[in-house]
């Protein structure tokens, strides 16, 4: 599990922090894999998935 606080991150711009933590909660099946899980955040929504 990762979590990103990102209040912090939204106060250094100004912008209003709708969620001020995410947290990403993910299985790791195999760990010889490279897992990239880009978190796209905006004041009011996030979105994550797993990348290539």
């Amino acid at each position: 599990m990762w979590l990103g606080y990102t209040g912090p991150y939204q106060q250094k711009w100004k912008s209003p922090s709708f969620y001020p933590q995410v947290p990403v909660i993910f299985e790791i099946i195999d760990p010889s894999q490279h897992y990239h899980v880009p978190l796209l955040l905006s004041p009011f929504g996030f979105s994550t998935y797993r990348g290539s």
